[in-house]
């Protein structure tokens, strides 16, 4: 009996020094790591959920109202995608596709250890600004370049006053673009055990010049993400 109660406690003290040790090699991970290894999961993931909205603070003051979207990601394909307006079809990149260009383009990531709970992982990351210029650029330019399109097909002062505001607004946007800082800083959470993030906070500040004068907007983004290959826990 003795010998059966010695080898029981052998093995539990042993479960238990390498549950420790998996706890400190955890505990050891840098925040890069914890990001790299984030991004990988969710990239390894068949399938997932996610949800969110985009909120954007004018030069104005204004704050417009919240876009919500969300979508469905099955066979690391994004297969479902409802949004409250049309123009916020135009993002189509997936939760995976935004980790992945956040850890390219991340310059700074911190651990955020009084916002971290038990099992999750919070990072604070900042983005390198010219690549977070160069990622604006290329999509407020696409974007304008999509409105080509809309032209009235049919010859008339319709078709030429159109043309005449799009180009207005062109020269406007490589003005604005000329003169374009952008600040942007991530927050995410990360599941410990399954390595799958769980929310990505985002908040990006734009300045430029207009008309002689300093403009500032803001845009926040939250995104959830659940359901990672049919799981209904959080």
């Amino acid at each position: 009996m003795r010998t059966i109660k010695r080898s029981a406690l052998l093995a539990l003290l042993a479960c238990t020094a390498w549950l420790s040790g998996c706890m400190d090699v955890a505990d050891k991970r840098t925040p890069e790591q914890w990001l790299s290894l984030s991004a990988a999961g969710l990239a390894a993931t068949d399938t997932y959920s996610f949800s969110g909205s985009t909120s954007i603070i004018g030069a104005d003051g204004w704050s417009y109202t919240p876009r919500r979207f969300s979508g469905e990601v099955v066979n690391h394909e994004q297969v479902k995608s409802y949004a409250a307006t049309a123009a916020d079809q135009s993002e189509s990149r997936t939760p995976a596709e935004l980790l992945k260009e956040l850890q390219q383009s991340t310059n700074k990531v911190s651990i955020q250890t009084a916002a971290t709970a038990e099992g999750h992982i919070v990072l604070q990351a900042a983005v390198d600004k010219m690549a977070a210029k160069r990622r604006w650029e290329q999509r407020l330019t696409a974007e304008m370049a999509a409105l080509a399109s809309q032209a009235p097909a049919a010859e008339g002062e319709l078709r030429q006053e159109w043309l005449r505001t799009y180009e207005t607004s062109h020269q406007e946007l490589q003005q604005m673009l000329s003169t374009l800082e952008v600040d942007g800083q991530y927050k995410l959470t990360i599941d410990r055990s399954r390595l799958v993030p769980l929310q990505l906070e985002e908040q990006t500040i734009f300045a430029y010049q207009k008309q002689g004068k300093r403009i500032m907007e803001k845009r926040t983004t939250n995104i959830s993400l659940s359901a990672f290959d049919g799981s209904t826990s959080p």
